[in-house]
Order: C-alpha cells, then sequence, then structure tokens
C-alpha cells in the first residue's frame, strides 16, 4: 500500500496587484483603512531622504490604496525624521447641484 502524503486543504491567497510586493507597508496601509482619518506614527529615526521617498510611495498609492503621508524632523537634529500616515476620511457632504441658466 502507498505511504499518505500528508497536506491540508485551503485557498490560495489573492494575487497581489501587479509590482506590488508583500510588505509591511501593504499590510499598515490595511491597517490604516480600519481607522480612517487617524494618524499613525509609520516609522521613526529615518535620514531626510529615506522618509521623503517613504511618504511618497504611501501617498502614491505604492503599497495597495493612496494614503495621507508627511514626514517631520522631530527634537534635535540627530533624532532624525518620522513618517505619519493616515487613511482619508470619506466626504460625507451632499453633492452641489447645478441650475442651468
Amino acid at each position: 500500500m502507498a505511504e499518505e502524503v500528508e497536506f491540508s486543504w485551503e485557498d490560495p491567497p489573492p494575487p497581489m496587484p501587479r509590482g506590488l510586493k508583500e510588505s509591511k507597508y501593504v499590510r499598515l496601509v490595511d491597517q490604516l483603512k480600519e481607522s480612517p482619518g487617524k494618524w499613525a506614527l509609520v516609522r521613526e529615526g529615518m535620514s531626510r531622504l529615506g522618509a521623503k521617498n517613504l511618504a511618497e510611495r504611501l501617498s502614491l498609492g505604492k503599497y495597495g490604496a493612496a494614503v495621507e503621508a508627511t514626514f517631520v524632523q522631530v527634537g534635535r537634529r540627530s533624532d532624525g525624521w518620522s513618517v505619519y500616515a493616515r487613511f482619508p476620511v470619506k466626504a460625507t457632504g451632499s453633492p452641489v447641484s447645478r441650475r442651468k441658466s
């Protein structure tokens, strides 16, 4: 009798959008979606260029959805730069009606 092979039944994960690597920032964006409008400290102690690049990639949606992101220098110069991000809040106002003249 042939030896049994161990395996488990499960669906494969959904495919990632083209060019998007699974990373901690993809998971971060997913978590930010759960609390729109709430700022999160994403990373600290970075160089100015590194912080600028990360904030830009987050803002452009390189890790899934585009989020609001900014980078700031914290404390003394030697403390480095920090990146903050939040998922935007959807507008709840009613659409503006346009009257024809």
